[in-house]
């Protein structure tokens, strides 16, 4: 929706309201390291919902140079939006969610968020 600043009598109040919606900027709250097999669920516990969340995924192919030659690596990039009310954790589908959720609310485990933190410098076991 496009306005014309030079007549600011006929720009009404829900328009330029709607417009300032229009500039939501995202940013980025946390790199979570992934397993590929769950999905990614968000509980809100204001309203006592359970969601899935809606994820993009990237796939990208580098060439790294190996042994002298050239070599194709494949990573998966995945990106999702998420409220930051709101806590993210993963489980295989929304009926072992439910269950997570459930031991959460009486007190077996302590944590609902199961995401681990992304470590650039990875653990070498010598």
């Amino acid at each position: 929706m496009d306005l014309d600043l030079k007549q600011k009598d006929q720009i009404k109040g829900y328009e330029i309201e709607k417009v300032e919606n229009e500039k939501q900027e995202y940013k980025l709250i946390g790199t979570f390291m992934r397993n590929r097999s769950l999905k990614l669920f968000s509980y809100n516990h204001l309203k006592g919902e359970l969601n899935l969340v809606d994820e993009t995924k990237d796939d990208e192919v580098n060439m790294v140079l190996k042994n002298g030659k050239l070599q194709a690596v494949f990573t998966l990039h995945t990106e999702a939006k998420v409220n930051t009310n709101n806590t993210h954790f993963e489980a295989l589908n929304l009926k072992t969610a439910k269950k997570r959720l459930d031991k959460f609310k009486q007190g077996l485990i302590k944590d609902l968020c199961n995401l681990k933190e992304y470590n650039p410098k990875p653990i070498y076991p010598f």
